[in-house]
């Protein structure tokens, strides 16, 4: 079962989605990747592990969720 959340967690966890989908994904990303490196100092190896699919998994969405657009002509 879930446990509850402070309400200084759910507001961090809020924050963190509304980063995610204004696009802000690399300062996601560079997050996760601290968190996971501290995790590993830590020898907290099954939670390393957990944030480096985490990881993974945000670099291929980001790369499947890359459009290139034709630039715009400028008026003249």
């Amino acid at each position: 079962m879930w446990g509850r959340v402070s309400p200084e967690e759910h507001r961090a966890i809020a924050e963190d989605f509304c980063t995610f989908i204004s696009g802000q994904t690399a300062q996601h990303l560079r997050r996760l990747e601290r968190e996971m490196q501290a995790a590993s100092d830590a020898m907290e190896f099954e939670r390393a592990a957990r944030l480096r699919d985490d990881v993974g998994a945000l670099k291929r969405a980001m790369e499947r969720a890359a459009v290139v657009l034709p630039t715009a002509p400028t008026p003249t």
